[in-house]
């Protein structure tokens, strides 16, 4: 989850949920080694993801109160972005401006991974992932009870 959210809009969306967490922000440029150091000298999580997963958790245990969520992929989001949209209740005046997105995979941004995980020890990966191993049994369970849908509506 911190690699893709990395690679994919550097410091600016981990920064949002380090500050939500009241764990302040990191500087630019920020570099994946740098976070995971700080994850590995605290033993905690210093990107504001736990903060994040726990809150939804917590949320989650409130039933009568549950809105409908739903979970997409970048593919779904992109094609199905009119109706994605109308759930969301944007109007109909606006609607036009989501009829021409589409998932286009030349736009993506790509990495070699080795760029991404040099000077990243075995060991270092391990430590981090073990910081979010009850994050990850969470969402874990979440995906093996179907609990995650997408409805297309037409």
């Amino acid at each position: 989850m911190i690699e893709s959210t990395h690679r994919r809009f550097e410091e600016i969306h981990i920064n949002k949920l380090k500050k939500a967490a009241g764990l302040g922000t990191y500087p630019k440029p920020l570099l994946l080694q740098k976070i995971y150091y700080d994850i590995l000298s605290s033993g905690k999580d210093q990107t504001g993801v736990v903060n994040y997963i726990q809150s939804w958790n917590a949320a989650s245990q409130d039933i009568d109160h549950w809105p409908e969520i739903k979970f997409v992929t970048a593919h779904l989001l992109y094609d199905c972005a009119v109706n994605v949209a109308r759930w969301i209740g944007v109007g109909k005046s606006d609607m036009n401006k989501f009829s021409t997105f589409h998932f286009d995979t030349t736009k993506r941004n790509t990495h070699n991974t080795s760029e991404i995980w040099e000077g990243v020890s075995d060991e270092m990966k391990e430590a981090v992932a073990q910081v979010f191993v009850n994050e990850l049994a969470f969402i874990d369970r979440i995906e093996k009870n179907n609990c995650s849908s997408f409805m297309v509506y037409e």
